[in-house]
């Protein structure tokens, strides 16, 4: 009966010890791909925060872009205080070119449309007003009088000036020879953030 429990014994010892070890194998390779899978989800983790910081370093790129064109955009684009001073330069523009303002009249002002504003009328007017910034313009008539070579160098000297600004629907009429008279709108463009 020894010999029968000797044998058993190993039988059930070598059962247990293939079975502690098939255990263990399963345990070892359970934490093994559990490892794999968080090296895994490291490395897409670290793909994201690479892409993210080359996002990020664009987009300083192009905030530093953005202030520069804002920079350029506020010098030559009219601001509420530069209009005063605008009239008192073309004042000063028609002395220089011995030029008379018989009349100047202001109009509100409006938006500047353009074919992507048109488009986003399907928005409602809470999304429109988020949209920002907006070009705007204030339209002025003006009526003058001069010679006619007076009137064409006031009138080039109004469209070099430093800010934008567009001249538009230039009419000329003959007065007393040799004095014309010469209306035309400008429209003074400003940007509202």
């Amino acid at each position: 009966m020894n010999k029968y429990s000797s044998k058993k014994f190993k039988i059930l010892a070598g059962g247990v010890c293939i079975i502690f070890t098939l255990a263990g194998l399963g345990v070892v390779y359970f934490f093994f791909a559990k490892y794999q899978d968080s090296i895994k989800k490291l490395s897409l983790h670290r793909q994201k925060v690479k892409a993210l910081a080359e996002e990020l370093e664009n987009l300083d790129e192009l905030l530093a872009k953005y202030k520069k064109d804002k920079q350029h955009f506020e010098g030559i684009l009219f601001k509420d205080k530069d209009i005063p001073l605008f009239l008192e330069g073309v004042s000063a523009l028609s002395k220089r070119f011995n030029i008379k303002i018989r009349d100047i009249k202001t109009q509100p002002t409006r938006r500047v449309e353009a074919e992507e504003e048109i488009s986003r009328r399907g928005m409602t007017k809470k999304t429109q007003e988020k949209e920002k910034p907006t070009l705007l313009f204030t339209p002025l008539s003006l009526r003058v009088e001069g010679k006619f070579a007076n009137l064409v160098d006031f009138l080039l000297a109004l469209e070099r000036y430093r800010q934008l600004l567009s001249l538009t629907e230039v009419k000329i009429k003959t007065r007393k020879y040799p004095l014309l008279e010469c209306s035309f709108s400008l429209n003074l463009y400003s940007l509202r953030l």
